[in-house]
């Protein structure tokens, strides 16, 4: 009698083993598929967390080759922006102001990054591909490597996104390593984090232990 519980225990995992890996989670729990490896000491190499990150575009990094960045230009309203900076922005602003009221597509917006001697506009945009950066050398950055543009003055902060210790991480601790740019939580035109008011959970019956 006492083989019975190895037993169900057995073939308890044999008709788990013989489910799909592609097979949706039930009850909110998390999707992981399970890869059969055949050799590694850790015992966590074979979940990833593929199936948790369906529907993000991701470009490799170009600060490690061990993880990927969301992209960002899927996420960018008026991109590309060449669709209406078809001339030089000098003279987009001429045209603007000899039309009395006007709209000022994003003119308006205040820079509040650095003081106004040490950056402007310029400094991340170019004037003549406007669906690119530039970095202070004048070299084209792509929208969706944009934290290579930040960190030509955030180094500390980006070599702690680099490895790990900064940012948002997607889809969850499990493989493949997918990491928010930076532009994800900080605005580039003014990119300190504002102060909020902590957010109070809400009160589930049952739970408390006080009621």
């Amino acid at each position: 009698m006492k083989c019975w519980p190895v037993i169900f225990a057995v073939c308890t995992l044999s008709s788990s083993c013989g489910q799909s890996p592609h097979r949706p989670a039930t009850q909110g729990q998390p999707v992981l598929k399970l890869v059969r490896q055949a050799q590694g000491p850790n015992a966590n190499a074979g979940l990833i967390s593929e199936d948790k990150l369906y529907g993000v575009e991701t470009v490799p990094s170009r600060r490690g080759k061990d993880f990927s960045v969301a992209a960002r230009t899927q996420h960018i309203e008026q991109f590309p922006c060449s669709r209406c900076h078809d001339r030089p922005v000098a003279q987009m602003k001429l045209a603007s102001q000899a039309k009395v009221g006007s709209a000022a597509a994003h003119w308006n917006i205040r820079l509040v990054h650095a003081p106004e001697g040490v950056m402007s506009c310029e400094s991340c945009h170019s004037g003549s591909s406007p669906d690119a950066l530039q970095s202070l050398r004048g070299e084209s950055i792509d929208f969706n490597h944009s934290y290579e543009l930040c960190a030509q003055c955030h180094s500390k902060q980006v070599a702690d996104w680099t490895g790990g210790a900064h940012g948002k991480r997607l889809g969850g601790w499990a493989p493949p390593r997918v990491v928010a740019n930076c532009a994800a939580c900080h605005n580039p035109h003014d990119p300190k984090l504002k102060s909020r008011w902590p957010a109070i959970a809400a009160k589930t019956k049952g739970l408390s232990n006080h009621e």
